[in-house]
């Protein structure tokens, strides 16, 4: 079985894409907290409720940026979700009558939540992105694992 969907253009020719992901309505809402290169999971919840759907493909290591994927147990991801803002070294300021300035907050510090699919076959959830210190985001290396933790096969509202 093919994952990959055809469709015909105007004018002829097929054009092929990944077939769309399949529709979950039940939801893991993951909440994490950072200080430096620290991350945790602080609370698991599942719910129920329609997933929003990832609208990119699962970035590599060559990736800039953070992400969230969900894997199964061999490893393999499942679904992803990306996280534009989510952990920050830094804020946009305005100052009244001066053009905007941006400036390193005093710590890397903070929370973000993330919904992903409660897959049958999800055993991880793995955060991705640069590494981080205790003084910046260390956007110039290579993207890698930055944290891996097993999903809390509990109860619906339930957490870890």
């Amino acid at each position: 079985m093919s994952n990959k969907t055809r469709k015909i253009k105007p004018g002829g020719g097929v054009e092929t894409r990944p077939s769309p992901q399949p529709l979950s309505r039940r939801t893991l809402r993951l909440t994490f907290q950072y200080e430096g290169s620290r991350i945790e999971l602080v609370r698991q919840m599942r719910v129920e409720k329609l997933t929003p759907p990832s609208l990119t493909p699962c970035p590599d290591r060559k990736s800039s940026g953070y992400w969230v994927e969900l894997r199964d147990k061999r490893g393999k991801c499942l679904f992803h979700r990306l996280l534009p803002d989510a952990i920050r070294d830094s804020a946009e300021i305005y100052p009244e009558g001066k053009p905007l300035v941006r400036t390193k907050l005093r710590e890397v510090k903070g929370r973000f939540e993330v919904l992903l699919p409660d897959l049958d076959e999800g055993a991880t959830v793995v955060v991705m992105g640069h590494p981080i210190s205790a003084e910046a985001l260390l956007r110039h290396k290579p993207c890698g694992e930055l944290a891996k933790f097993d999903i809390n096969p509990g109860e619906i509202g339930g957490q870890p």
